[in-house]
């Protein structure tokens, strides 16, 4: 295992979860989102995969086996702590991986360099300016007709499920976010921030109802 000494957080204007990252997995269902999420958007074998914000790169590692040899998965995250334990993980199951210390708003990667990139519970920590340089960074690094899928907190589809969610989100809007970043997720202001950063063809799909009341859904732009 790395050692955690020497690597400090990026700077980053985004908030970065500093937890302690080997319970992350338990307490957001790491394995169960991204299963679900693999089976909304499927990679496909040699394709180049980007998992931004990647955690603990349990949908990283899950995203490998699926592209094969041929292909070439990349995780990025601006916490230290995340990476690190991402790092070990894909050693662990001898998976090959290129996970970097990284944010969103200044991706490390060449023009077109990806097929597919996916955000899982990661935009509802990030101010309108950082989603809207991410998005445009993202924008940048996927070839034509690329696809990003987004899973994360959405705008309350009733009131009966903001109310149920009210707890939640006022816990995230004061220990984990600001309401700016936040609020964007809630007022469902995510689609317009893509179609600003340059996607086409973006939509809302089917809510997870599982989780948070059906607060959590899945939008994917191309």
């Amino acid at each position: 295992m790395h050692n955690k000494e020497t690597v400090k957080d990026l700077e980053t204007e985004g908030n970065i979860l500093r937890h302690p990252a080997k319970t992350f997995d338990f307490f957001t269902v790491s394995r169960y989102r991204s299963m679900k999420t693999l089976k909304v958007l499927p990679p496909q074998q040699g394709e180049h995969i980007l998992d931004v914000g990647c955690g603990t790169g349990e949908l990283a590692c899950l995203i490998k086996p699926l592209v094969g040899a041929q292909g070439m998965v990349a995780g990025i995250d601006p916490s230290a702590n995340m990476i690190e334990v991402a790092k070990h993980k894909a050693d662990k199951l001898k998976l090959t991986i290129d996970f970097r210390l990284a944010a969103i708003e200044k991706l490390p990667f060449k023009d077109a360099a990806f097929d597919k990139a996916y955000s899982t519970l990661m935009a509802h920590h990030l101010p309108v300016s950082v989603k809207k340089q991410g998005f445009r960074e993202i924008r940048r690094v996927l070839k034509q007709g690329g696809k990003f899928l987004i899973f994360d907190i959405g705008e309350p589809s009733n009131a009966f499920i903001k109310l149920m969610a009210s707890p939640f989100l006022f816990f995230e809007k004061y220990a984990y976010s600001n309401s700016d970043a936040i609020d964007s997720n809630i007022n469902g202001e995510i689609p317009s921030l893509l179609r600003q950063a340059g996607f086409a063809n973006v939509r809302r799909l089917k809510r997870d109802s599982l989780l948070l009341f059906g607060l959590m859904e899945y939008i994917i732009a191309e």
